[in-house]
């Protein structure tokens, strides 16, 4: 599909398969089996519904986000695929309850502190709380764990 050029010519120097439909372009790592999703969002918008409402929302891991421009989500893509950013999931009692990503450069940082101020939660409260991070290569992963075992 034609809207999909841009992004799959930028993704050519990567070991990755794409495969496409209208309004989804999947991403997978030929080496683990990691994929990306992003799905086309865009919409009618206008008074008279005659402009377009651009939207891409990409999925990796536990993640997702929403972007409004392709050159946006061609270096978010290429991002999670170069190991740069990190979904991060925070669970509670097993299950998932908020999260966001981090940028690999920021694993150092990692304390109950540090994640209390990224997260905006409070740090006695995020302590009852385990994380997970997740990278396309699985070199920067990090199981689940309890924020209490962080310094």
């Amino acid at each position: 599909m034609e809207k999909w050029n841009t992004l799959i010519a930028s993704l050519r120097g990567y070991d990755v398969a794409v495969s496409e439909t209208e309004d989804e372009l999947t991403v997978a790592s030929r080496a683990n089996g990691s994929e990306i999703h992003v799905f086309d969002e865009s919409a009618p918008a206008g008074e008279d519904l005659s402009e377009r409402c651009e939207e891409y929302i990409i999925s990796f891991s536990t993640q997702h986000c929403h972007l409004d421009d392709m050159e946006d989500v061609i270096d978010y893509v290429q991002r999670i695929i170069e190991d740069e950013t990190l979904p991060l999931e925070f669970y509670l009692d097993g299950k998932r309850r908020f999260g966001g990503d981090i940028l690999r450069a920021q694993l150092p940082l990692l304390s109950q502190a540090w994640l209390a101020g990224r997260f905006m939660v409070p740090q006695e409260q995020l302590a009852a709380y385990q994380f997970e991070i997740h990278s396309w290569s699985g070199k920067y992963d990090v199981p689940r764990t309890d924020v209490s075992r962080l310094p």
